[in-house]
């Protein structure tokens, strides 16, 4: 159904990857795996988790959002 990559270091939890088959996407998977990661993470003992995500990626923004999550910098690049 979906992979979740997750590392661990002193100062906190970092999820480097988070996938949901297309198949199962719209169907509260991915809310869900973030919530049992946060619990996890909560109970291995860390306070946070960072994570980057790709700009245009709104759904995956509005989900992060949706959950708590605020933004901490955005990188910007043009093209001429």
């Amino acid at each position: 159904m979906g992979t979740v990559f997750l590392g661990l270091r002193d100062n906190g939890a970092w999820l480097y990857d988070i996938t949901i088959d297309e198949s199962e996407r719209r169907r509260g998977h991915g809310r869900g795996a973030m919530t049992a990661l946060e619990a996890q993470v909560r109970a291995l003992g860390y306070d946070s988790i960072g994570l980057n995500v790709w700009g245009g990626n709104e759904v995956a923004r509005g989900l992060y959002r949706s959950l708590g999550w605020d933004e901490q910098s955005v990188h910007m690049r043009k093209r001429l």
